[in-house]
């Protein structure tokens, strides 16, 4: 028969292999939320660099990165809090934003003066006569 002393050292070996097993498996846990988030971080980055080779696949890109930028940097969202971007990231997407603000005012202004072109023509010979740009090209224009 099995000594209150013995009975008491299984007792402790046992819960030491039971919390020894719980390490491991939290071990595995957080082993795998590590894998998960660089995982993450990886699709991300693969889904923005392979959708840039077209043009569509540019405002695929700009709006991943966009959402990324937000929700990542700026909102801390949990699901993208991992798949930040890097400062050199931040930096491009913010030049690509505003060369796509320029082209996109440009395209507004060029369909505007397509479909107007009367009064295009009208307020640009008003602003040479007053501007003292004919006299300079010496040139006629109406008065």
């Amino acid at each position: 028969m099995a000594t209150d002393n013995e009975k008491a050292a299984e007792i402790v070996a046992d819960r030491r292999e039971l919390s020894a097993e719980k390490l491991r498996q939290e071990a595995v846990k957080q082993g795998l939320e590590v894998a998960k988030k660089a995982t993450l971080k990886i699709v991300l980055r693969w889904i923005n660099f392979g959708a840039a080779a077209t043009i569509v696949g540019l405002f695929i890109t700009m709006l991943f990165m966009n959402l990324q930028l937000f929700f990542g940097n700026l909102v801390n969202a949990p699901l993208i809090k991992e798949a930040k971007l890097s400062k050199w990231e931040v930096a491009f997407i913010i030049v690509l934003d505003a060369l796509f603000a320029a082209g996109l005012a440009f395209s507004f202004i060029t369909a505007y003066m397509l479909y107007h072109p009367w009064e295009i023509g009208k307020a640009l010979t008003e602003w040479a006569v007053e501007s003292g740009l004919c006299k300079f090209l010496s040139i006629k224009c109406p008065t």
